[in-house]
């Protein structure tokens, strides 16, 4: 598989913002364009709920492992929430 240099877009913003639906609009757009964009699934330590199916929900133990290995390019902390 050949290497191709792309563009990294992050998106943040607290819950509730719809970060997902723009996230799916702009997906499809590209799709549509004949390009291609890739979804990385965001690791949360909440609860895990029915609307969050998008989200890898961990544990703080794991979390933290992760961040110690380097994996994470963004972490926030919302209301305790990573």
């Amino acid at each position: 598989m050949e290497k191709q240099k792309g563009k990294l877009v992050l998106v943040t913003g607290p819950s509730g913002v719809s970060k997902s639906t723009m996230i799916g609009h702009i997906i499809q757009i590209m799709a549509n364009k004949g390009m291609t964009a890739i979804y990385l699934t965001p690791d949360t330590t909440r609860k895990r709920r029915t609307e969050n199916e998008d989200k890898n929900c961990i544990t703080e133990e794991e979390f933290d492992e992760n961040a110690r290995q380097g994996l994470y390019y963004n972490v926030t902390n919302n209301n305790g929430v990573r």
